[in-house]
C-alpha cells in the first residue's frame, strides 16, 4: 500500500473527495497545477473542437480546473476564468502544463504551454509533473513520462506515486511490496515494504514489524516503531498521523506537534491544513492547531500555490488563504 496524504484540485486524499491510489498509503499527494496566463490566440485549438484556446506563452502561475454545465475550464489564483469550459476532465496546470481528458476522448493527455494539447490523448490516467516526471497508466500499470510525452520509465508498477526529493515510492506487480526509485527508474530503495510513502525532510514513512516507522535515504529507521498510522512530512516540517480515531501532527524529531484531536485531517501545505471539527464541517488550522479558516465546507482540500478547492452548501469553490471564497459555481 502506498499513502498518499495530498492531491490536488481534482483529485487529493480529502474527507468526501474520495480519490486515492490503489495500494499507495495516504502518504505522498502530488504536486498538481497548471498555470496559464495571457491572452487569446486564434491559431491555437485544443484538437478537439473548433473554440480557440487562449495562449499562455508568458504565464507564470498555476491554474486551476473548474467544473461547469459547459465541462471544464481553469481559474488563476485571483479567479478569473482564464481558460473557458472546454474538456470533460482536468488537472491543475503548472506552468501551464497539466492533464487534462478531452470531450471526445476516454484517454488522457496534456495541455501545454501554449494552450495547445502537447501530448496527445492515449493514456488511462494521467498525472502532474514532478521532478520533470508525469506518472501516466497503460493497460493498468503505471510508468513516467517526460515533459514531451517520452516514456522514460517503462510502466511496470501496479501502483506509483510522484517523485518527490528525487525518489517515487512503487509497488511490484508480482510481489505486491514497495519500494523507492529514482528519476531513471533505479531502485534507490529496494522493494521490501507492505506499505510505504514518498519522501519529505529527508523521512519516508514505512511499515515495520512492530507498526510504522520512518527511514532516510538509505533505509536506515530513524524514527519509530509507531503503534499508530503516520504519512509523510511536507513543508511545514510536519506529518499527520492517527491514533484511536483522531488525527493529529509529529514534528521531524517524531515528537507530537499538534495532539491527535480532529476527526479528520491532511497534510499542510502553503502552511495551512485541512481539518474537521467535532460538528463534521471542514476547515483549515495552521501549525499550531489553531484555526485560521473557521469549519464551514463539506468538503476541504490541500493548499496549493495561493488557494484550495473546497465545496460549500453543495458548491464547488475556491478559496485563499485569508478563508475568502475567490471562485463559485454559484
Amino acid at each position: 500500500m502506498i499513502h498518499v496524504a495530498r492531491t490536488g484540485a481534482s483529485a487529493t486524499a480529502l474527507k468526501g473527495a474520495g480519490s486515492h491510489l490503489a495500494r499507495l498509503i495516504p502518504f505522498l499527494w502530488l504536486i498538481l497545477a497548471l498555470a496559464l496566463i495571457g491572452c487569446t490566440d486564434e491559431s491555437a485549438t485544443n484538437g478537439s473542437n473548433d473554440e480557440p484556446l487562449p495562449a499562455v506563452l508568458e504565464s507564470t502561475g498555476t491554474l486551476y480546473p473548474v467544473t461547469t454545465k459547459d465541462g471544464v475550464g481553469y481559474i488563476d489564483s485571483s479567479g478569473t476564468v482564464v481558460m473557458s469550459p472546454r474538456f470533460e476532465e482536468g488537472q491543475p496546470l503548472v506552468d501551464g502544463f497539466g492533464p487534462v481528458r478531452p470531450k471526445d476522448s476516454d484517454l488522457w493527455g496534456y495541455v501545454g504551454r501554449t494552450g495547445e494539447l502537447a501530448i496527445e490523448p492515449q493514456f488511462e490516467k494521467a498525472l502532474n509533473l514532478s521532478d520533470d516526471r508525469a506518472r501516466v497508466r497503460v493497460d493498468g500499470l503505471w510508468g513516467y513520462i517526460d515533459e514531451t510525452g517520452e516514456m522514460v520509465i517503462e510502466p511496470v508498477f501496479s501502483d506509483a506515486a510522484g517523485f518527490s526529493e528525487g525518489l517515487a515510492v512503487v509497488e511490484v506487480e508480482d510481489t505486491g511490496l514497495i519500494g523507492h526509485i529514482d528519476t531513471s527508474g533505479e531502485w534507490v530503495i529496494e522493494p521490501e515494504y507492505e506499505s510505504a510513502g514518498t519522501f519529505g525532510a529527508g523521512l519516508a514513512p514505512v511499515s515495520v514489524d512492530d507498526g510504522f516507522g520512518y527511514i532516510d535515504m538509505e533505509s536506515n529507521l530513524v524514527l519509530g516503531p509507531y503503534d499508530h498510522q503516520i504519512y509523510e512530512f511536507t513543508e511545514s516540517g510536519l506529518a499527520l498521523f492517527s491514533q484511536d480515531g483522531s488525527f493529529g501532527f509529529l514534528d521531524t524529531n517524531g515528537d507530537v506537534a499538534i495532539e491527535a484531536q480532529f476527526p479528520w485531517a491532511s497534510s499542510f501545505y502553503d502552511g495551512l491544513a485541512p481539518a474537521e471539527s467535532e460538528q463534521g464541517l471542514l476547515g483549515y488550522i495552521d501549525a499550531s492547531g489553531e484555526w485560521v479558516i473557521e469549519p464551514q465546507f463539506d468538503v476541504a482540500e490541500a493548499f496549493l500555490d495561493g488557494i484550495a478547492f473546497v465545496i460549500v452548501e453543495g458548491n464547488d469553490g475556491y478559496v485563499n488563504t485569508s478563508g475568502k471564497l475567490v471562485w463559485t459555481e454559484d
